[in-house]
């Protein structure tokens, strides 16, 4: 599915890309709630960038794990996963504020 956010100019000064722009092309592979992929391609490379906000509730973001694991089994070049996973290492790194 062709990406319709803008042009592909605009989606590359998004993605910071130094490269000039027109010579890359840009499909939206897949969409969910909580996450966007994006297949990259320039000549015969190309690449696959998922940016995602998971959800902080426990069990919508155990949704979005379930979604990787699938989408990472219909991906065969290389992909890139950023954005904000809602995820903690340690529970000491969960700080707990009493808000009255």
């Amino acid at each position: 599915m062709p990406w319709s956010g803008g042009s592909p100019r605009s989606f590359g000064r998004c993605l910071g890309c130094g490269y000039q722009t027109s010579r890359f092309s840009y499909d939206v592979m897949d969409t969910m709630q909580q996450c966007i992929s994006v297949k990259i391609s320039f000549g015969v490379h190309s690449w696959v960038c998922t940016g995602a906000y998971a959800s902080p509730n426990y069990t919508t973001r155990c949704l979005f794990w379930d979604y990787l694991v699938d989408l990472r089994t219909r991906i065969d070049q290389p992909w890139a996963l950023i954005g904000d996973l809602n995820e903690i290492l340690l529970p000491l790194d969960l700080i707990k504020i009493k808000i009255s």
